[in-house]
């Protein structure tokens, strides 16, 4: 069946190949040249990042509250967010913001605006953010701040294990900030 559907797509050949040993790491830009969709979340004393669909135009209801449920037990509540868009590449034409910027230079500026403590949702979102090379734990410094890789919101709310872990993460970063 493999070999089938390797045909239809014009691949005669299937070989599977050793990595090429290199004697010093290489440094690799993660930010695509696609389209991408970025909502960054600044609450004063932590930010969020989250990926977005490039149509949709808001964050979904659900994720709304889940963000709002985090802050509240990283605030006490209170406080509305900034919140901070970059649509790319529809952002490098509207604004004087994005203009002559790469996608990875446009990321890291909305970046900088943000708190010592940033939570980045899912693998899409860390994906895009240049420089962002979490540790086994998830965590990554970043120009400063201390960045949190966290996997999806929807994974993270398809059951209790996954928002245990999340609220013990959350937990151990409160102590150490």
């Amino acid at each position: 069946m493999r070999n089938s559907y390797l045909e239809k797509m014009g691949i005669d050949v299937w070989v599977l190949r050793d990595r090429p040993e290199v004697d010093e790491p290489v440094a690799v830009e993660k930010v695509e040249t696609g389209e991408f969709q970025l909502c960054f979340l600044n609450y004063r004393t932590f930010g969020i990042c989250i990926s977005l669909d490039y149509e949709q135009e808001v964050i979904s209801p659900a994720a709304k509250r889940f963000i709002a449920d985090i802050a509240l037990s990283l605030n006490g509540g209170g406080h509305k967010p900034t919140l901070n868009n970059l649509k790319w590449p529809e952002s490098s034409r509207e604004s004087s913001d994005g203009a002559g910027r790469t996608p990875g230079e446009a990321v890291s500026h909305r970046m900088s605006s943000l708190p010592p403590l940033v939570l980045v949702f899912g693998d899409r979102a860390v994906d895009i953010i240049p420089g962002l090379e979490p540790d086994e734990s998830g965590i990554s410094t970043l120009d400063g701040r201390k960045v949190l890789a966290l996997d999806a919101i929807s994974d993270i709310c398809q059951g209790a294990q996954g928002k245990r872990n999340l609220w013990q993460r959350l937990n151990s970063q409160r102590g150490s900030s």
